[in-house]
């Protein structure tokens, strides 16, 4: 905990910047959820329940939520990786946001008090314990870009590959943290899919 106090002090603008980007992307997911026309809820239902009746099983669970994690983890990567890739960074970012207030809100609106259940445990409860890592992330990727641009003239090689090896081996270390977080989904998934029938 007080590394996190510690990291959030040192970064306090770029931990805003990327919390406040997270926030509004979340807020708008929510926002289109809410306005989304009948059709399309009653569509998007379905495909919900077709997963449920589907019994997808633990290990597959948690194989699909480690391979979404490792896609969006190298995305942001490489992204972060070259400053010309700089929007590119602030879209994964605001992605991340976007999808997690849309999946939500969508659930609550289609489920209603067993929405809200399945929402709390399958988004809301995984969500709370990564997003500090995830802001730490966000944060660290950011960081590193601004860092690459205003270094880009005087940086020699030897630099360049070290500052390459940090930047690949923080996004490793959260990106195994965010493992272990799709194992307590993968529990969960199941309780959740009953909770939506």
């Amino acid at each position: 905990m007080n590394f996190f106090k510690t990291y959030i002090k040192n970064h306090k603008l770029i931990f805003a910047i990327s919390f406040i980007l997270w926030l509004c992307a979340s807020f708008f997911g929510i926002y289109l959820a809410f306005c989304a026309e009948k059709h399309t809820a009653e569509n998007v239902a379905g495909y919900i329940s077709s997963l449920s009746s589907a019994q997808k099983s633990f290990g597959a669970i948690f194989k699909n939520g480690v391979l979404t994690n490792f896609k969006y983890c190298l995305f942001l990567g490489i992204s972060s990786s070259f400053y010309i890739l700089f929007p590119a960074t602030l879209f994964l970012i605001c992605f991340k946001g976007f999808s997690s207030g849309f999946t939500s809100m969508f659930l609550i609106r289609l489920f209603g008090i067993n929405g809200v259940g399945a929402s709390f445990a399958s988004i809301v409860f995984p969500l709370m314990l990564s997003l500090m890592p995830i802001f730490i992330m966000f944060t660290h990727c950011l960081e590193h870009q601004i860092g690459l641009f205003k270094k880009r003239k005087k940086l020699s090689s030897k630099e360049r590959s070290e500052m390459l090896l940090h930047h690949i081996l923080k996004i490793f270390i959260i990106f195994v943290f965010l493992c272990v977080v799709s194992l307590l989904e993968a529990f969960l998934s199941p309780i959740c899919m009953k909770l939506l029938n």
